[in-house]
């Protein structure tokens, strides 16, 4: 698995996630107690992934 499925595989997962209660909680827990929080690593994954899909396109 290259590292643009893994990103995905990984965007995916945060996905179905975010939409449940406890992730939510830890969501803002990781905010309060770090410099980055659970949404700020999201969405660097989801820039990373536009970032190599523009690449493949070039």
């Amino acid at each position: 698995m290259d590292l643009l499925q893994q990103l995905r595989s990984i965007d995916l997962t945060f996905e179905s996630l975010s939409n449940q209660e406890d992730f939510q909680k830890l969501a803002l827990d990781s905010q309060e107690q770090s410099d980055i929080s659970l949404t700020d690593a999201w969405q660097g994954i989801k820039s990373a992934i536009a970032l190599l899909e523009s690449n493949e396109c070039n």
